[in-house]
């Protein structure tokens, strides 16, 4: 693809949410200069993956100055996430390793960054909408920062280990997802009606850094858990009616 934009964002822009047409734009001057270097996109990834490192070590450090420099680190290292599928496009450099690399990056900077989070807790400014104790209070046990965020990661990886699945039957069968779909849509009209993506990876990132800034992390944790858990159920479905009938004759793990 000569400019390494991805058809949706010439043909169905707003389908796919305007978080990710604002980051997609950021990135693409940034991926024009560097396609023009010797710079590979598992390079770039590897930089994506740095830096949500430090932007985890910036939100440890339990200070709200740390915060806001910990989400500007994010914000970027979410652009450079982009970046290296650009670059891969443009240059004609797309492997399996690559795609499995950048997944594996991804869910690594989720890690760092909800780590760096939970253990920086506590260092905002205004007053939370639901708190930790309000939480204890509700449920009788002693929630801790750390539960919340664990409960957000197993979300998250609930959600792309269903995401797997559905490129799994993509590609060992050559099954078009999205055709799949609009057949199970016209059999059962009531799935037209029913959200399927609520939230993409970008907007995802916004929320969450959003949420640091306005010290509502638990909140915003617990409202993307809902989210991606959603995502999971849904995917769920759709993938349950349009595997279950399709003989592999062997372990698909």
């Amino acid at each position: 693809m000569e400019d390494g934009l991805h058809p949706w964002l010439k043909n169905d822009l707003f389908a796919k949410g305007i978080a990710v047409a604002i980051n997609t734009k950021l990135a693409m001057p940034i991926s024009r200069v560097i396609a023009k270097t010797s710079i590979t996109p598992n390079e770039i990834t590897l930089i994506h993956l740095i830096m949500a490192l430090i932007a985890a070590i910036f939100f440890s450090f339990h200070s709200y100055e740390w915060y806001v420099a910990g989400a500007a680190m994010f914000q970027l290292s979410m652009i450079f996430d982009l970046i290296d599928g650009q670059v891969a496009r443009i240059k004609g450099m797309n492997t399996l390793f690559g795609r499995y690399f950048d997944m594996t990056s991804d869910l690594l900077s989720a890690m760092f960054v909800v780590a760096g989070i939970c253990y920086g807790y506590g260092a905002g400014f205004l007053p939370e909408i639901i708190s930790l104790d309000a939480l204890s209070s509700l449920t009788n046990i002693n929630v801790n920062i750390w539960m919340i965020g664990m409960l957000f990661l197993i979300a998250l990886l609930f959600e792309k280990h269903q995401l797997a699945y559905e490129h799994y039957l993509e590609e060992k069968f050559g099954i078009d997802r999205r055709k799949k779909r609009m057949e199970i849509e016209n059999r059962r009209k009531f799935l037209r009606y029913v959200p399927k993506g609520i939230i993409t990876v970008d907007a995802r990132t916004y929320m969450i850094w959003i949420g640091i800034l306005i010290n509502q992390t638990i909140l915003f944790f617990l409202i993307l858990s809902f989210i991606e858990f959603y995502h999971s159920a849904v995917r769920f479905f759709f993938f349950w009616n349009i595997a279950k009938d399709i003989k592999t004759g062997r372990d698909m793990v």
